[in-house]
């Protein structure tokens, strides 16, 4: 082919045709050589400064290895390096996932209580744990027995406790755990070292084992007698900071724990400069600690005990544990999750977030009811916060606290159940609370301890008067003993009126003044929109009368001015229960069984027991789910888990009283026109100004500082110029009596109603019971237990 036929130049012309001009060179493509042009290419071509593999390629800097590719060992040589390189790569981030693990999951390692505040350790297990550890472990006869029991006392703070069982653990075996866990808490128990007192000491006291010289060897014996690891080089750390002489300073073990575990090295660190007062590189570290290991819980905890403790920014410990919440993972942390909620739940109540701070409680118990400690800290900061609207709640939240929480507890529960009832002026309930409460709060509550002894002292003498009354009505009253106690309702009555009018009401029906009696009652039972007492004590009375119209429709309004969210949760189910036993004087057993199904909604869920039967009864939405779930008990045995079970009890936990009234309303039959005429002139009489189906809700009054805030909380839930209504405050009832459970299936054993409904009852109450803390009581019940189903399962073969 010819250049004319592609039209193409000839090559001596080829540098006029393509019009190349190199008019900054002095060569020309006929002159120069190819290294020349190479090299005269590369100084005209422009480089992004960004480029930077090109720059240093082009300076020299950077020489790439040339690959031959005619070579093909050379080609596989390379290629087995680099795959070599890259397996070693992942085998070092593998090992170091699986230390990570280890670390985590590790159920008997000792470092959490470096970590944790000794008296928030009881919050991280739960109360179930505990109490039926406890009771396996009464009479430890070998060592894992005194193991467990030491656990348990390390996570109450006990440590001096939990080490006298691990000695006797060691007297059985002598395990390596075990003298690790005994060094450990040694550690803890060690007291901060006073260097003058002990030079001051005489010679002869050297000689002595008690010396602390004696007792700090002692300690350090223990120490070196394990390899070093995480747990005993921080033991170290904490001797040293404690002034033990013959120890380095603490950055030395701070640094070998380092170079063992980075990242909780560098938590070593930031305890060290918090120690000297140094906060700022502390919270360097613990900063940059949450950014590099965000699924980490430790360094967050450290964070907000500096926060919330030392320098009091409740704000900023509050975003600390928002942001702890959602980087942690709370299935691989579950124990420090709880922690978390309740720290925020604390924080939001300092900034004076009460509704937000009790909306996370009644949250986090519903998710986790195994936690009661939820429970106990609602009760709490509902009494905290000294308003009336969360009184009720309050009480009953902290009532069932004592049948969930382990007895450890009981000594702040009563007092704060104490403090509630004084602030709904329950001064006779709070009395008795108060003495339950000085049995049981030890040394560390003495500040609380010396508040109740001077309270029981104030009201000692209004208590006395009222006891006396007590004493003469429990005999024979007679003229002058009714006119004794009628002065001494004159010198009490300042203390609370309706406690006095329903004392006088006793006093009347004691002397056979019957109808003054109710007539009393009644007017009581009008004005109280929260105390029942006065509702119980009428239906005794016309119970004894065998007036059962009038019990009815007395135990009907009785159950719906319980709707009430400031009655207690206790109080509400009393009430049903009392109801159930009127419907049945009244020969209506079928529906007092309905009645009692209702209890079963304000059942916690319990994730160890085979309770299906009323797992389908806490499921129900309508009056034919209650009647049809003994049907569906046996269908629903594999298909109905725990999850499901939680999850509706979250759903409806707060609609549980308006679900038993409207069962009441669509069960209960019109009233005939004489009857009703009656009930409106009974009620005429009585000095009441509210309806049934309306409550006084009394709350405290507010400062010119509440009427601000609740003015910036407008501004602030106010969108595009539209003020957003505030969400109701709705109170948590919770109750995990399962006594409703036993009178449903003696109800159907006598008046033989409701078989199947009973037989389901029965078995559920007796699977419940081996959660009953009292032996002597779960012993008992099981007896009685056992002798309904016995009756209803003849009932099946008659």
């Amino acid at each position: 082919m010819e250049y004319e036929d592609l039209q193409l130049p000839a090559p001596e012309n080829l540098r006029l045709s393509t019009n190349i001009s190199f008019k900054s060179s002095e060569f020309s493509l006929v002159d120069m050589t190819s290294e020349d042009f190479y090299e005269h290419c590369k100084a005209r071509l422009k480089v992004s400064k960004r480029n930077t593999a090109l720059l240093l390629k082009i300076k020299g800097q950077l020489t790439i290895p040339q690959l031959s590719f005619c070579d093909s060992n050379e080609i596989e040589e390379r290629a087995q390096k680099k795959l070599q390189e890259l397996r070693r790569i992942k085998e070092i981030e593998n090992e170091e996932i699986v230390e990570n693990v280890v670390e985590k999951h590790d159920p008997l390692s000792t470092f959490v209580f470096f970590l944790v505040k000794e008296k928030h350790l009881q919050i991280m297990i739960p109360d179930y744990e505990e109490t039926s550890c406890k009771e396996i472990f009464s009479n430890p006869t070998c060592h894992e027995a005194c193991f467990g029991l030491a656990r348990l006392y390390c996570y109450e703070g006990k440590f001096q406790r939990a080490l006298e069982f691990l000695n006797l653990a060691l007297t059985y075996k002598n395990d390596l755990l075990y003298k690790k866990w005994q060094s450990i808490l040694t550690v803890k128990v060690t007291k901060q070292v006073d260097t003058e007192a002990i030079q001051t000491k005489s010679l002869l006291s050297t000689f002595l084992c008690c010396n602390p010289v004696h007792s700090q060897i002692s300690v350090l014996n223990m120490l070196q007698e394990h390899p070093e690891c995480v747990e005993s080089l921080w033991g170290y750390m904490e001797l040293s900071m404690k002034g033990f002489p013959e120890l380095d300073h603490p950055e030395h073990y701070a640094s070998k724990l380092k170079d063992q575990n980075s990242y909780l090295g560098y938590l070593a660190w930031s305890e060290v400069y918090f120690r000297r007062n140094e906060w700022q590189k502390g919270l360097d570290i613990l900063k940059q600690l949450i950014i590099n290991f965000s699924n980490r819980p430790e360094a967050y905890i450290k964070l907000f005990y500096h926060y919330f403790y030392n320098v009091k920014d409740y704000e900023q410990s509050e975003g600390v544990l928002l942001e702890a919440s959602l980087m942690v993972n709370s299935s691989e942390h579950h124990q420090y999750y709880i922690l978390f909620s309740i720290y925020s739940a604390k924080a939001l109540f300092k900034l004076k977030r009460i509704r937000e701070s009790l909306d996370l409680l009644q949250r986090k118990f519903l998710e986790n009811p195994t936690y009661p400690i939820f429970l106990y800290m609602y009760g709490k900061y509902c009494t905290k916060s000294e308003d009336y609207i969360y009184n009720g709640t309050a009480i009953g939240a902290l009532q069932e606290c004592i049948r969930l929480c382990d007895n450890s507890k009981y000594g702040l529960i009563y007092y704060w159940l104490a403090k509630a009832h004084t602030q709904a002026r329950q001064h006779i309930e709070a009395y008795d609370i108060v003495k339950l409460a000085l049995q049981y709060l030890d040394s560390s509550s003495s500040k609380k301890v010396i508040e109740l002894r001077r309270w029981m002292f104030d009201m000692q003498g209004s208590i006395q008067k009222i006891e006396e009354i007590e004493r003469i009505l429990a005999g024979d009253l007679d003229s002058e003993g009714f006119k004794k106690c009628k002065e001494l309702c004159a010198e009490v009555k300042d203390l609370h009126k309706l406690t006095v009018d329903v004392l006088y009401a006793k006093m009347l029906w004691k002397t056979g003044r019957h109808e003054e009696a109710l007539k009393k009652l009644y007017a009581v039972s009008g004005i109280s929109t929260v105390k029942m007492n006065a509702h119980f004590l009428l239906l005794k009375y016309l119970g004894e009368q065998n007036n059962m119209k009038c019990m009815k429709t007395v135990a009907c309004e009785m159950v719906v001015k319980c709707k009430n969210p400031q009655v207690p949760a206790n109080v509400w189910v009393k009430a049903n229960l009392i109801y159930a036993k009127v419907l049945i004087k009244n020969k209506k057993p079928g529906k007092a069984i309905m009645i009692l199904k209702l209890l079963a909604k304000v059942l916690p869920p319990i994730p160890f027991a085979n309770i299906t039967y009323t797992k389908l009864l806490r499921r129900a939405k309508n009056l034919q789910d209650l009647t049809l779930a003994h049907s569906l008990s046996l269908d629903s045995y594999n298909t109905y888990n725990y999850g499901t079970y939680k999850n509706s009890f979250i759903d409806g936990a707060f609609e549980v009283r308006d679900f038993s009234q409207r069962f009441i309303a669509e069960e209960a039959a019109p009233l005939p026109s004489i009857i009703e005429n009656r009930f409106r002139e009974r009620r005429a009489d009585r000095t009441v100004s509210e309806k049934v189906n309306e409550f006084r809700i009394y709350k405290k009054k507010k400062t010119q500082d509440e009427f601000e805030v609740e003015n910036e909380e407008k501004k602030d839930n106010t969108l595009l110029g539209v003020q957003i209504p505030p969400r109701e405050f709705k109170s948590l009832t919770v109750c995990s009596d399962p006594v409703f459970l036993y009178k449903i299936g003696k109800i159907a054993a006598t008046h033989s109603v409701s078989i199947q409904d009973g037989i389901c009852a029965i078995n559920d109450f007796i699977e419940l019971l081996k959660f009953e803390k009292d032996r002597f009581k779960r012993i008992q019940m099981l007896e009685k237990a056992e002798t309904v189903r016995s009756k209803l399962y003849r009932i099946i073969k008659d």
